[in-house]
């Protein structure tokens, strides 16, 4: 199973959500939900978002961390691959998305770590921003620290809560205000594809 995840979608989930109060609920459409809050020490926001999706937990967990599956759902994705294995579970992962002009791409290698527990009926992915094992690509910005998480909980047979968490440095001369503006956003368009995805198997 090829390892992926969206790019502006953490390291120990518990820690990120401590402190609930703080986040601010901006999109909350379409059974989609998404929170942002300001990260210490950086102009950019972090994320957190919820959806309820009609799948078991392993379809749901296995369409997020597939390479295969990216493009169908991640937003602007247009290349992802798995570079190693460290371990047969996780996996140093090169992801591009795309930007429209003037706007430079944006690409990232990282390790993605997965886990089960089977008392919660839970899948977990973490991710964090790897070494650049990859080359630069000319035109392509490399992007600077990412962090994230997925989690999927089974609710039923049929059905499954995915949870993602993510903070991202995107490099170049983005200006903060511009992408926190869009982050909601970029976050709800993957979420209600992922969705869609999933409703295609059934």
């Amino acid at each position: 199973m090829k390892l992926i995840a969206v790019l502006f979608v953490g390291i120990i989930p518990c820690l990120a959500f401590a402190g609930d109060e703080q986040w601010q609920l901006d999109i909350d459409v379409d059974g989609v939900k998404v929170w942002t809050q300001e990260m210490p020490g950086s102009r950019y926001k972090q994320a957190r978002g919820e959806i309820v999706v009609t799948a078991s937990p392993q379809k749901a967990f296995a369409v997020i961390v597939s390479a295969e599956t990216c493009r169908q759902w991640v937003y602007s994705c247009v290349e992802s691959y798995v570079v190693s294995r460290p371990v047969p579970q996780d996996g140093i992962v090169y992801m591009r998305t795309n930007s429209l002009w003037p706007i430079a791409d944006r690409d990232v290698l990282f390790l993605a770590k997965t886990s089960f527990d089977a008392a919660k009926q839970e899948y977990h992915a973490e991710l964090s921003k790897h070494s650049d094992v990859v080359p630069p690509v000319e035109g392509v910005v490399r992007i600077g620290a990412m962090v994230g998480s997925w989690t999927v909980t089974g609710l039923d047979e049929k059905s499954s809560r995915v949870v993602f968490w993510s903070h991202v440095e995107p490099g170049g001369l983005l200006p903060a205000a511009l992408v926190n503006f869009a982050l909601g956003r970029l976050h709800q368009s993957s979420l209600l594809k992922l969705r869609e995805y999933l409703k295609q198997g059934d």
